[in-house]
């Protein structure tokens, strides 16, 4: 089973959903291969991108820290959806550097965000690196 019919059943299932999903989170703090993550965010379902990007900004970073993973978490900071560029941006703090250009302009253009919440990560991201 993919990881992505995996989640679907959860999704769809009439159980307790945050319970279900929680215990798969911990099934990857434990050491599930995070390279399940990296294939649910590359789905076509925006649901399944957000709950991806969410279970990888719960686990440690050491973990995904590969450019695909931090290539595709780059590209997910655009997403049309608020909450998959909330956690893209939360998996992606422990890769940002305060003298790397590319990093400033991700906080800067996440700082303008349109969604109150991804804003206020932003900010609160930009002031632990030093940059505001």
């Amino acid at each position: 089973m993919t990881i992505e019919t995996e989640l679907r059943s959860i999704l769809d299932s009439q159980d307790d959903q945050a319970d279900a999903l929680n215990l798969l989170v911990d099934e990857f703090r434990e050491g599930r291969d995070p390279l399940e993550l990296l294939r649910l965010m590359q789905s076509s379902d925006s649901e399944s991108i957000q709950i991806g990007a969410w279970i990888t900004s719960e686990i440690p970073f050491d973990w995904y820290n590969t450019p695909e993973f931090i290539n595709k978490l780059h590209e997910l900071s655009s997403h049309e959806n608020a909450l998959v560029r909330f956690y893209a941006l939360g998996a992606l703090f422990p890769s940002l550097d305060k003298a790397d250009k590319d990093s400033q302009d991700l906080i800067s253009r996440m700082s303008s965000d349109s969604n109150e919440g991804v804003r206020s990560s932003a900010e609160a991201a930009a002031k632990r690196l030093g940059l505001k």
